[in-house]
C-alpha cells in the first residue's frame, strides 16, 4: 500500500507526492524540504514531516513558526487515517491510501529477468549501507561469499564491508534478497564467464583509487549503485576495459527502482539500457543506447 500526500488547494493544486511502507518526506518553503512549496510564504524552512508505516501515517510539526492545523486545532503530531485533511502554512492536504502491487510485480519481473542471464549471475551487497544486510549474509555458509577487504581490515569491519555472492538461478536466495535489496542501494548484480575467485580479485583492484587532484588514495565504493551508474558514462574506454575485465554486464537499480540499468561493452563502447521493471516505468525507446563516445 501507498501513502498519497495531495494538495488541495492553492497554486500546487493537485500535486501529489507518494509514500511507500517506510517513507517519511519532509515538507516546507526551500530545498531543504523533500515536499518545496516556495510560494507558500507562511511555511516554514522545512515546516513538518510526514511518514507511513504501511498502515498509518504520522505527522509531525519540526518547529514550526506558525504551526500544523488538523480539525482548526494546532496539534505537534498526529496520527492520520485515510480521508484526512491537515494544513501548514496556507496549503492543505489531504491523504489517501491506495493499493501497491507495482513492488511484487517488480520483485517478479526482476527475478526472472535475472534467473534469465546467460553468464553466472554474482552480487555485491554494501553492508555498511544498511544494518540488514549483514543478517542476511550471517546464516548463509562462509565458503558461498567473500569480503572484498582483506586481512585485519576484513575481521574488524565484517559488518561494514562490501561482499561477492555467486548466485545460481536455483538458488532460494535471490528471490530472499530482491524484496530487502531493489530500492535500497544494498549493491550491484554482475553478470560474469569467469570462476570466483578470480572476479574477486578482480574486483578488489577498484577498492582504492588514486585521487587526480591531490595524488592521494581514497576509497572507491564502486559497489553503491548510486555511485557507479554515474561514474561509468564518465570512463574513457580504457577505464572501461580495466574495470569491467571479465565482467560482461553490470545490473542495477535506476535512481526510480521501477527501472533496472544494464550497463555492458560493445566496441569499446559503454552500452546503456533502461529495462522497465513494472508497468509504471516508462519503456527505453532504444534497446541498447551508447552511454559514451568511444
Amino acid at each position: 500500500m501507498k501513502c498519497v500526500l495531495e494538495i488541495t488547494n492553492g497554486p500546487y493544486q493537485g500535486r501529489e507526492a507518494k509514500l511507500q511502507a517506510g517513507q517519511s518526506l519532509s515538507i516546507g518553503r526551500t530545498q531543504e524540504a523533500d515536499v518545496a512549496l516556495p510560494r507558500d510564504k507562511h511555511l516554514s524552512r522545512r515546516h513538518c514531516a510526514i511518514s507511513f508505516d504501511g498502515k498509518t501515517c504520522f505527522l509531525t510539526d519540526l518547529g514550526s513558526t506558525n504551526g500544523i492545523y488538523y480539525q482548526n486545532s494546532k496539534i505537534h503530531s498526529i496520527e492520520l487515517q485515510a480521508g484526512d485533511y491537515f494544513t501548514a502554512g496556507n496549503t492543505i492536504f489531504r491523504v489517501r491510501f491506495i493499493e501497491d502491487n507495482s513492488q511484487a510485480e517488480a520483485e517478479q519481473n526482476l527475478l526472472a529477468f535475472l534467473k534469465a542471464q546467460p553468464l553466472p549471475l554474482f552480487v555485491l551487497l554494501d553492508a555498511a549501507r544498511d544494518d540488514l544486510v549483514w543478517p542476511f549474509l550471517e546464516p548463509i555458509p562462509a565458503d558461498a561469499y567473500q569480503c572484498l577487504f582483506t586481512g585485519s581490515q576484513a575481521r574488524n569491519l565484517a559488518k561494514y564491508g562490501p561482499y561477492l555472492l555467486a548466485l545460481t538461478p536455483e538458488s532460494a536466495l535471490l528471490p530472499q534478497l530482491l524484496p530487502k535489496a531493489w530500492g535500497e542501494s544494498w549493491g550491484l548484480f554482475l553478470s560474469a564467464e569467469c570462476e570466483f575467485a578470480k572476479l574477486l580479485q578482480h574486483l578488489r583492484q577498484f577498492l582504492l583509487i588514486k585521487d587526480q587532484a591531490t595524488g592521494k588514495e581514497r576509497y572507491f565504493r564502486f559497489y553503491d549503485p548510486r555511485v557507479l551508474r554515474r561514474f561509468l558514462p564518465t570512463c574513457s574506454p580504457k577505464q572501461l576495459k580495466e574495470l569491467f575485465g571479465p565482467v560482461q554486464t553490470f545490473l542495477m537499480e535506476d535512481a526510480d527502482p521501477a527501472t533496472l540499468l544494464e550497463f555492458s561493452l560493445a566496441d569499446k563502447k559503454l552500452l546503456r539500457r533502461a529495462v522497465p521493471v513494472t508497468q509504471e516505468a516508462p519503456p527505453d525507446e532504444d534497446d541498447k543506447t551508447p552511454a559514451v563516445a568511444g
